[in-house]
């Protein structure tokens, strides 16, 4: 079994397609990968060359140009290395691979597995158009479907019968983490681009209530991440006068993300969809208190009241706030039991438990 993954999300190589890439090769499959001119953060491709994972780069891959080149290229490599899987991560990469099946159609048997990752989810009036045409891609083309949370499944049950589910894990560095939470007051932690849909505002409008409340002086609101709306945000930060209480690290890398998780006791993840959710897992695995709408994975690892709560709008996220400001042994508990469940977010476990498997299948 020979596994060409694409490790490129659509604007470069990710860290969780190599981290995949990486556990894979630990347990004995023979991977290659295919890389993008583009690294979201530095060292990743570095990482899989000193794991001995061979690459292919595509040049341009994350822009979606020089399609025939690369299609030429996979032919080349793919045949040249005997690889009979491939495993793609966007429409543009099995559109790539489609087409190169069908020139190696007499040549080669070639699987191709898909993992459905976002669809314009955030646009009701693209988010159907888009569901339609990503289903006829898969029905045709793909041979299995990776759906990472219920939330998938029910969009695109019609594909039940070729579809598997698998969870997206977190990097060694948050597994290998200590518990660590602070005794006293909220830290608050939501990492995202600043966007529609996002919701920024509906955290620093609850937690701006609550302060005034409760006449709190030891909690804070971190909200990591870049983007248009992040200069808009930081206003109302200071409109609402907690400005002095709510930090913008901006863009952060996978191992300043983890140092900020760390810091905290509490995420809250008010967006309006999640196709998954590592805002979730991550601070889930480092054992935090989850404060969420029913998006993504939410509803599927988070309990009320056992690892943490629902909420639908500002009101009930200040309600929480205030509960739960009374009550630290509480928060610190609900973080502890989710830390005991790492184990199934971790790149090794998932490969072994699902992959492995699906690929045998």
């Amino acid at each position: 079994m020979k596994i060409l993954l694409f490790t490129d999300c659509s604007v470069g190589v990710i860290g969780y397609h190599v981290d995949h890439a990486i556990a894979l090769k630990k347990a004995g499959v023979d991977i290659f990968a295919v890389v993008s001119s583009k690294e979201l953060e530095p060292g990743l491709i570095q990482s899989m060359r000193e794991a001995g994972i061979p690459m292919i780069l595509l040049s341009g891959l994350e822009r979606h140009k020089n399609m025939w080149k690369h299609i030429f290229a996979l032919s080349s490599y793919i045949q040249n290395n005997e690889i009979n899987y491939v495993h793609v991560q966007t429409n543009w990469q099995l559109m790539l691979i489609s087409v190169v099946r069908f020139f190696l159609l007499f040549r080669k048997r070639l699987s191709i597995t898909y993992t459905i990752h976002a669809y314009r989810h955030n646009d009701p009036k693209k988010v159907f158009f888009a569901r339609v045409i990503i289903g006829i891609l898969l029905f045709l083309l793909a041979n299995r479907v990776i759906y990472t949370c219920n939330f998938l499944y029910r969009k695109f049950s019609f594909l039940s019968y070729k579809m598997f589910l698998v969870p997206i894990g977190v990097p060694d560095l948050f597994m290998k983490e200590p518990l660590s939470l602070p005794d006293r007051g909220l830290h608050l932690i939501f990492p995202a681009i600043f966007r529609k849909g996002k919701n920024q505002d509906l955290i620093i409008k609850a937690f701006a209530h609550f302060i005034v409340r409760s006449k709190d002086q030891n909690s804070s609101l971190f909200l990591p991440g870049d983007g248009p709306l992040l200069d808009e945000m930081k206003s109302l930060a200071k409109t609402l006068g907690i400005a002095d209480r709510v930090y913008f690290p901006g863009y952060c890398t996978r191992n300043t993300l983890c140092e900020l998780e760390r810091l905290c006791n509490v995420a809250v993840i008010p967006t309006n969809v999640e196709t998954y959710g590592l805002c979730i897992v991550e601070p889930f695995v480092l054992g935090k208190c989850i404060l969420t709408r029913k998006v993504g994975i939410a509803e599927d690892i988070i309990k009320e009241e056992v690892n943490g709560f629902y909420f639908n709008n500002s009101d009930d996220l200040e309600e929480l706030f205030m509960k739960l400001s009374k009550d630290i042994t509480l928060v610190n508990s609900i973080g502890f039991t989710n830390f005991k469940l790492k184990k199934k977010f971790n790149w090794a476990y998932i490969v072994e438990k699902y992959y492995i498997p699906i690929y045998k299948s």
